[in-house]
This record gives C-alpha cells, sequence and structure tokens, in this order.
C-alpha cells in the first residue's frame, strides 16, 4: 500500500494504521457481500442502504478493537 509522511518525511503511523484498517475493511465487505448476493440472494443485489449500514458497523468495529489494542496505558 502506501505510507503517509509528514512534512519531514517521517513516517505517520497512525494514518497508515487507519488506511490499512478502512482498505481491509472495506475489500472484506466487498467479498462478504459478493458471496452473500451470490449464495442467499440467487444474484439479486444487496440495497445501497444496507451495505452502507454494514460498512460503518464494521469500520467502526475495527476501530474500537484497534482503540483497545494500542491503548498502553491498560495494555502496556
Amino acid at each position: 500500500l502506501t505510507t503517509f509522511r509528514d512534512n519531514n518525511g517521517r513516517p505517520l503511523v497512525v494514518a497508515s494504521r487507519l488506511y490499512w484498517n478502512l482498505i481491509s475493511e472495506s475489500l472484506f465487505m466487498i467479498w462478504k457481500i459478493r458471496n452473500d448476493s451470490v449464495i442467499k440472494r440467487d444474484g439479486a443485489a444487496v440495497p445501497a442502504h444496507k451495505i452502507h449500514n454494514k460498512w460503518l458497523y464494521a469500520i467502526n468495529l475495527r476501530l474500537k478493537f484497534d482503540c483497545a489494542l494500542t491503548n498502553h496505558a491498560n495494555f502496556g
């Protein structure tokens, strides 16, 4: 993927981690929705509002998990 850097050329770890989370969750969501459409819905499209809600839920869950894992106060 890409590495985000500040004006001095130092890598921005948090921005890169957020970008990676967004990309990986989005790709996984595309795969899951396609499989759901083909297997359960016989090729019928999933409504856009359901896709949006599923994506928001998945991203928020991933961000909460990432925040918990990077919380140095609780986990050293």
